[in-house]
């Protein structure tokens, strides 16, 4: 699966927090640092304060300013997650194989299983029948075996007869 690049926010989910809404901002500023590192990395890191503190470049109180986010994350086992990253990055990775589930079955039904993926845009030949998306350009461009220069040239000359070109 591929790594995901992107995941939906929601601001006024951010903002409206009560919790987040009282951050002084270095807090808010570390908080969100390891929302997106967190966002970055799968949803889990090692927890290691000192690793932590060296993100959110923050050297001298870094402890004092975690244990006033501590509650907003879960830390089990020397890991440390957040709830709604785990639960975005899973929304994500849904929606990713739906697409590509939707892309292989649109590929399947446009080529019928005859082409190899990254070849020419052309269906191979179909037999006898004239397809339906080159109908518009001259039609029967299926019923024989035409290369694709005679098929630009067929195109083009069609063009030319409507005016259009």
């Amino acid at each position: 699966m591929k790594k995901i690049r992107y995941v939906q926010l929601e601001p006024a989910a951010v903002l409206l927090d009560s919790d987040v809404a009282n951050m002084t901002a270095g807090v808010f500023g570390c908080y969100w640092k390891i929302i997106l590192h967190l966002y970055c990395n799968g949803g889990k890191v090692k927890f290691d304060l000192k690793e932590l503190a060296r993100l959110c470049n923050c050297r001298s109180n870094f402890e004092k300013i975690f244990s006033k986010i501590e509650k907003k994350f879960q830390i089990k086992n020397g890991i440390i997650k957040h709830k709604r990253v785990t639960a975005e990055l899973r929304r994500a990775r849904k929606f990713l194989q739906h697409q590509r589930q939707a892309g292989l079955k649109g590929a399947q039904k446009r080529w019928h299983g005859n082409s190899p993926g990254n070849t020419n845009a052309i269906a191979k030949k179909s037999k006898g029948k004239e397809s339906k998306d080159n109908s518009d350009m001259g039609g029967g461009f299926h019923s024989e075996e035409f290369s694709q220069k005679q098929i630009v040239e067929r195109a083009m000359k069609k063009l030319v007869e409507e005016g259009v070109y």
